[in-house]
Formats: C-alpha cells, structure tokens, sequence
C-alpha cells in the first residue's frame, strides 16, 4: 500500500467532505444540544452514588461524545458507495493505488474529524456545562484514537457486507442506538436493567465512556485509561480481520430504485 496513494485519496475525500459539511456540523453541535436534557438525569444518578458535588456533566459529556461520534459510519459507508454510484470504483481499485489504499485513504480524514468531535466535545462541556476534568486531559486523546479506529473500521465492514446504502444506514442506525443503549451513553449504569450490565462490557462504547469517565471523576491518567484502550484496540482488530476477510472489491454495490 502506497502511503502517497493514501494521501492523495485522503486528500480528496477531505475536498468532498468540506463541499458538504452540515453532517459533520451536526455530529459537533447536536452534543451541546442535546446535554441540558440528560444532564439532570445523570446529575441524579451521581447524587445517588456519593457524589453530591456532581453537575451531571460528568456522565453528560462522554456520553455524548460517543454517542454523536457514532454517527460518522454512516457517512464514511455512503462516500464509498457513492463511487459506485459515480462510477469511479473500478478505475480506483484498478489504479496503481488499489483498493485497500482507497478505503484507508477515504477512513483516514473521518477518523481525524472523529477524534477532533470527540476532544471539542468535551471542550465545549467545560465551558458551555461546567465540566471539571480531574484526570489529565491528554489521556482523552488515546480514547477518542481508539474509539474512532473502532468507528472506521466498522464503517469499512458494513461497506464490505451491505449491497445497498439503504442497508448499510439501517445497520449502522440501529447500531448507534444499541451501542449507546449498551455502552452507557444514554442512562448511568446504575439506572440499566441487569441484562444490560451484563452485556455492556460486549460494545466498546462500554470501554470508551468508562475510560472518559475516570478521567473526569476518579483523576486517571493515561496510565489508568490504557486497559480501556487496549479492550477498544483487541475489538477493532477482530473488527478489522473479518471486514478483510468478507471485503471484495469486485462486488457491485448499488442504490436501490
């Protein structure tokens, strides 16, 4: 794989995302739209648990933060399908470039804008929320690299196995909502059914909202956040192995009529 071959399809992704950016606005604003409702839920939950001083932002913002990033393997899913659409995807995969440095070259400006959404987020809780990060703030940055590889990588592996765009937002859709509903996102997991325990250490927004979550409330570093990391890194790779193992590039793809 061409590392001048990525860059370059990297770099023209990055034009194509710019003409339109609004998905992306959304995935950066919505957070801080949605944050005063579940606030005060998760500023009860905290009470609950000892902590009288909390404000809710403390769960507020990382779940947020994650379950906003998810939106984003949608969108890498249909700037690959719409090459099929345009025509273009055979001459990509046939190119010197291959298929392999198109996919990784179109993922790598998404996995940039994730973790940037990921880190604003937290920044605008601070001052929009009065978030207080206890922990160091630069043990947020392996988080929000993992958790977006994860996202990227699922992306690549929906693409690999849906035919239709159609298909892949219904995957992707009811994967965002399952994946907060489980990884803690959306409720303390205090507040879950017990099934839900049990199965939330299954998804890796689990990893990634606990991890953000002793930063800001138990003081971790980036010592303490590197087990999360390394659970969000082993689910990737698995990811990973089987969205190389069901890709063909040969397969056409198509919207339906």
């Amino acid at each position: 794989m061409s590392l001048h071959s990525v860059a370059a399809i990297a770099r023209i992704n990055l034009r194509l995302l710019g003409r339109d950016p609004f998905p992306f606005v959304i995935i950066f604003a919505m957070p801080i739209v949605i944050m005063p409702f579940v606030t005060p839920l998760f500023r009860a939950a905290l009470i609950q648990e000892g902590k009288p001083d909390a404000t809710g932002s403390e769960y507020a913002v990382p779940g947020m933060a994650v379950l906003f990033a998810m939106f984003a393997v949608s969108h890498l899913g249909w700037h690959t399908f719409q090459e099929h659409v345009w025509g273009t995807w055979p001459r990509l995969r046939l190119s010197s470039a291959g298929a392999g440095a198109v996919m990784f070259g179109k993922a790598l400006p998404i996995w940039a804008l994730v973790v940037v959404q990921q880190l604003a987020v937290f920044f605008l809780g601070t001052l929009a929320f009065g978030l207080s990060i206890r922990g160091s703030i630069w043990a947020l940055l392996p988080i929000a690299m993992v958790f977006a590889s994860f996202l990227v990588t699922a992306a690549a592996a929906l693409v690999a196995v849906c035919r239709t765009p159609q298909q892949l937002d219904v995957f992707a859709q009811t994967g965002v909502l399952l994946f907060a509903g489980l990884g803690n996102a959306l409720a303390p997991t205090s507040l879950l059914p017990g099934w839900v325990q049990l199965a939330s250490p299954l998804v890796p927004t689990t990893w990634a909202t606990q991890a953000y979550r002793g930063i800001v409330l138990e003081g971790d570093g980036m010592l303490e956040v590197l087990p999360e990391a390394g659970v969000i890194l082993a689910m990737t790779i698995a990811v990973g192995v089987f969205a190389v193992m069901r890709f063909r590039a040969e397969d056409e793809k198509a919207f339906m009529q």
